[in-house]
């Protein structure tokens, strides 16, 4: 079905329209959770520079592209090229979304894991430690028992903040 979205969206889009980079992004979102990382790469690559192409510099969506790239890496292993990744996804978020936007906790939390992986906790704490703040200050309490894991995050996000859009 995402690939038959994907064709629809080729055909009805002009090439490089944004809506083609969030069907590619969905393809390639399964492909990862099934573990067919080398189908998944291109996709998401092909997405990262389509938004960059139509999209303003600094745009979130550009963000979002560049998180889920580096999280394709980071499962991978590919920490190195992963990392320069996550920082720019962070700082197009931190610049371009109001303080404490939810985005800017998945971002955070992803490079948090990323240096939590690395062994590098003195960075990934002050990361982690914002990132409960952000919990804290913008969802609801009755989710927050919820809100445990970044997939989580990102799909209460998708639904509860759709406002910031």
């Amino acid at each position: 079905l995402y690939q038959e979205a994907l064709a629809i969206w080729r055909a009805a889009r002009p090439a490089g329209h944004p809506d083609i980079a969030t069907s590619l992004h969905n393809l390639a979102y399964l492909y990862q959770q099934q573990g067919r990382y080398d189908a998944a790469e291109p996709l998401y690559q092909e997405a990262l520079a389509i938004r960059r192409a139509a999209l303003p510099a600094g745009h979130p969506d550009i963000a979002i592209s560049l998180n889920n790239l580096a999280d394709l890496y980071q499962h991978q292993g590919r920490y190195e090229a992963a990392e320069p990744l996550y920082q720019e996804a962070r700082a197009i978020q931190r610049a371009a979304l109001p303080a404490g936007h939810p985005d800017i906790a998945v971002s955070q939390n992803s490079l948090a894991s990323l240096y939590k992986e690395l062994g590098r906790y003195d960075a990934a704490d002050p990361l982690r430690q914002k990132v409960q703040w952000i919990q804290r200050t913008t969802l609801p309490t009755e989710n927050l028992g919820e809100v445990t894991s970044l997939a989580r995050v990102k799909k209460f996000i998708s639904g509860a903040f759709a406002k910031y859009n």
